[in-house]
């Protein structure tokens, strides 16, 4: 995710003069946010708020880096969606990097995503 900071950190350091000021960081520190939640909003592009929510069940007790088996998340999706559509939503996880297969087990492979999706999707259940 450095590269949400990059261009920030180069507008403000040119609109500074060179000077890296608390409040410049603080801009740079929010313009990389606003970078970093484009980009997870465009990842999970095309899932439905009921599948992000099914995502963000299944990773709400796992910790950053943890996996889930394929077994649990599939059991899961097909409660949630139906065995077919479950497959399906599976799929495109995968395709879209929202869930990557590490050692035998599935990940959201960026921890600040996994953040966002439990925090923006879990609390709104129902």
């Amino acid at each position: 995710h450095i590269l949400s900071y990059v261009q920030p950190a180069l507008d403000q350091l040119h609109a500074d003069k060179g000077a890296l000021t608390a409040k410049g960081l603080a801009t740079v520190l929010e313009a990389g946010r606003v970078l970093r939640t484009a980009y997870y909003k465009q990842r999970a592009e095309g899932f439905s708020i009921q599948q992000r929510r099914s995502f963000a069940k299944l990773f709400t007790n796992v910790t950053y880096g943890g996996s889930l088996e394929l077994e649990d998340i599939m059991m899961s999706l097909a409660q949630d969606h139906g065995e077919e559509k479950a497959e399906e939503v599976f799929r495109r996880a995968e395709e879209k990097g929202v869930l990557v297969d590490r050692d035998g087990g599935y990940v959201i492979p960026i921890p600040s995503m996994h953040d966002w999706l439990v925090s923006n999707y879990a609390r709104i259940q129902g």
